[in-house]
């Protein structure tokens, strides 16, 4: 999903570009020789001063949205895949007996999207386990934050509920078609000449097998420490962590306390932009018209700005200044309504 808020211009070079085509369109209708005028394609905002611009976002958040597969066909190495994962890295896998330890790690980069060896390729990983919720998460606030500490940063792909079965969010195989023990060793550390994974109805996790159909048989968490029997199926916990020092994604930005931090559209703009959230209500009566509101417009960073005053502190600031983290329930008001 792309996603893009254009930088912000001020209001009045666009009011003018806007007047003057219409005082020019509206000579030429005149002179019956009628033309399109050019709108500014930039959002009209004041862009300073006390006051806010403000965004509405009306998401469609039902299961269809959140179960489906975010990256259609078979794999396809020279592709570039979006997800939690970088698609320029390689990832160990960490077992642990406490399933909400179990995470993947970046390990090194790779040029080529390959990753031989002990580990998984982050690009194979994402065509195999992001569903479509997860990039739109990703682009607004840096994606879904399971640990969020100073200095560790973990994210999990949304939950598969089963819904839509495998019509949405089919069982995949590596290769599509025949055998291909390479394609399997440059994306996994498996060894075989084919795996089939399965997303569907399996939450956080993703299920899959060694050269064999059946993915419920014989199921245990996968421990890189054991190797692999072809008659087990196995399971992985899809959360990875992020930001790590040395192997930085794109969107972390740093912070004073503690390592950096995941970051979306929203903490970019949170300084500019006032943010509420409208939602779909799973409500039958046909007395209700319209969603409801899930966040109403609010500055989400560290300043707000209120007109006639300028700009000030935020006393309902989302995350921590010096370390990045998410604050739980930063509006006390909101929160008990």
């Amino acid at each position: 999903m792309d996603i893009k808020i254009n930088r912000l211009d001020s209001l009045a070079p666009a009011v003018k570009r806007i007047r003057l085509g219409l005082c020019t369109a509206a000579l030429l209708v005149a002179a019956g020789n009628p033309t399109y005028a050019t709108v500014s394609q930039s959002p009209l905002y004041l862009g300073g001063g006390d006051v806010p611009g403000n965004l509405l976002l009306v998401p469609s958040v039902e299961w269809p949205t959140i179960n489906s597969t975010a990256s259609i066909g078979p794999y396809n190495v020279a592709r570039t895949y979006i997800g939690y994962f970088d698609p320029n890295k390689c990832y160990g896998y960490s077992y642990s007996s406490t399933e909400a330890d179990r995470h993947f790690f970046p390990v090194s980069w790779t040029l080529d999207h390959t990753c031989p060896g002990a580990v998984w390729s982050g690009n194979f990983m994402n065509w195999a386990a992001t569903q479509t919720i997860d990039p739109f998460r990703s682009v607004l606030t840096g994606g879904y934050r399971v640990r969020d500490t100073a200095t560790e940063t973990w994210l999990e792909k949304a939950r598969h509920s089963g819904q839509g079965g495998a019509n949405i969010f089919p069982d995949r195989r590596l290769p599509a078609s025949g055998d291909s023990m390479s394609a399997v060793n440059n994306a996994t550390p498996l060894f075989g000449n084919w795996i089939r994974m399965q997303i569907d109805n399996r939450g956080n996790r993703m299920r899959f097998r060694v050269e064999d159909d059946d993915t419920g048989e014989n199921l245990t968490p996968y421990n890189p420490a054991v190797p692999v029997d072809d008659d087990d199926a196995y399971e992985v916990s899809v959360r990875v962590k992020v930001c790590v020092p040395g192997l930085l994604e794109a969107n972390c930005r740093a912070y004073p306390g503690g390592n950096p931090k995941p970051e979306g559209l929203l903490q970019q703009y949170s300084d500019e932009i006032r943010f509420g959230v409208l939602g779909y209500l799973l409500d039958s009566n046909q007395e209700r018209d319209g969603g409801v509101l899930r966040a109403r417009q609010k500055f989400i960073g560290q300043t707000e700005i209120v007109p006639g005053v300028g700009t000030q502190a935020n006393p309902r600031a989302e995350w921590d200044p010096n370390t990045g983290v998410f604050i739980r329930n930063p509006d006390a008001a909101d929160a008990a309504a």
